[in-house]
């Protein structure tokens, strides 16, 4: 079994490799990335790093609040750090990737997962080529997927510090750091924001069940506070700027038509923007005609609804890339061949560990984020940037399949030995 060096040694190589070919493939393409939404994110993280007005303007038209400023702030970082380079950019989401490999290692540690296990889910985490991949593009998965690890890594520590005896809640900032790092994420990627009440819930759960009412209130409290913090300046900004919070942003709407619009697919397919009919309205006015128009789309068709949900978990649940170009049957196949073992991986631990809190703990991220796309565009981009917690239960099942192979051996050469 490699080492956790070899390992973080092994994701950082393949991370770096990969920024250098996205970056090649994006110059020779003459693009900042390959998708369409990084210019966007770029000019917003452009204008907090040189401290202008964080707007951008489409068909003449100004939006304060088109993008959350999660992603927008790692990009002024970078900038700020060295510039106006792409490259950077994703060396340095290279060194965040690498940083989720041992974020892995340790959620799996403090689960209380074996060391080979945690080494088997780090190694599963360090050479996914689609984890890989997902690092050297400028978009806000390649931020979100690290920090969402590293989320659960800290609840789960908070979950086992309400056990430990005579702790006081108030002496602690787990539980500050939890709700913190929610809204960041929220504020990187706003679709997160659902999250929010399962996080509240499994807190008030937990917390009432195992030490009453009173602990629970107070839990819940430091989860709202560290919450709030983050989330305040965003939304009294929003207030100030566009007279509303908008704690997701004003691009909701947009999402909401794009999954629910007349010839949906449940694929994203945003040329409607461009429409006269929306693309001179102001900010808000875009945002609340498309959501009243989605709503009543909702409620005259809830056939249509149904079968665009069926077809967006397909696009979820996709054994390959379907956000890109066709691929070819060769390429389908290969990665197949890689999701599937993975996928069985991941059965085989959860089978293992199915009485067990935290593993529910570590695929909620990927259960809620699959209802969310019940309504919402399906991707299994989607998916990619909110499996990785669950990669543990893979470790978990390789782990048990290598015991399995190794008692076998170990009862043949027994086997072998009597006759002799």
């Amino acid at each position: 079994m490699p080492s956790l060096p070899l390992i973080l040694a092994t994701a950082a190589v393949l991370r770096m490799a990969a920024a250098l070919a996205v970056q090649y493939a994006a110059q020779r393409k003459g693009t900042l990335c390959l998708f369409g939404d990084t210019p966007i994110y770029w000019l917003y993280g452009k204008a907090i790093a040189l401290g202008t007005p964080y707007v951008v303007h489409q068909w003449d038209v100004p939006h304060y609040a088109l993008r959350t400023p999660g992603y927008p702030l790692w990009l002024a970082a970078n900038m700020k750090l060295f510039g106006e380079s792409a490259l950077a950019v994703r060396l340095c989401q290279a060194g965040l990737g690498v940083l989720m490999v041992w974020w892995i290692y340790r959620l799996a540690k403090a689960v209380g997962c074996s060391e080979r296990s945690a080494l088997w889910s780090a190694a599963i985490v360090a050479v996914d080529p689609f984890q890989v991949g997902l690092s050297a593009l400028i978009l806000s998965e390649s931020l979100f997927t690290p920090i969402l690890v590293f989320f659960v890594l800290r609840l789960i520590q908070a979950l086992k510090r309400l056990d430990q005896p005579g702790v006081s809640v108030v002496e602690h900032a787990d539980f500050f750091a939890v709700g913190a790092l929610q809204a960041f994420l929220g504020l990187v990627r706003p679709s997160w924001l659902a999250y929010l009440p399962i996080l509240f819930g499994l807190f008030v759960w937990y917390s009432t069940k195992r030490h009453g009412a009173r602990k629970a209130v107070l839990v819940t409290s430091a989860i709202i506070f560290g919450w709030g913090i983050v989330t305040a300046p965003w939304a009294i900004r929003n207030d100030r700027r566009i007279d509303r919070f908008a704690i997701g942003g004003t691009w909701g709407g947009a999402t909401l038509y794009d999954s629910v619009r007349p010839g949906a697919t449940g694929a994203s397919e945003m040329s409607f923007v461009a429409d006269p009919q929306f693309r001179d309205l102001g900010e808000t006015e875009q945002d609340d005609l498309w959501k009243r128009i989605s709503i009543e789309a909702i409620r005259a068709e809830p056939g249509r609804m149904m079968h665009l949900a069926i077809e967006k978990q397909q696009r979820f649940w996709s054994l390959w890339p379907n956000d890109s170009a066709k691929l070819p049957l060769a390429g389908k196949l290969l990665s197949a061949a890689i999701v599937l073992p993975v996928w069985a991986a991941m059965a085989a631990g959860w089978l293992r560990n199915r009485r067990r809190l935290w593993t529910y703990v570590v695929l909620s991220p990927l259960v809620v984020t699959a209802l969310t796309h019940l309504l919402f565009v399906g991707s299994s981009r989607y998916r990619m940037a909110v499996i990785v917690p669950a990669m543990i239960l893979a470790g978990e099942g390789v782990e048990t399949a290598m015991k399995s192979f190794a008692e076998r051996k170990r009862k043949r050469s027994s086997v072998q030995d009597e006759l002799v």
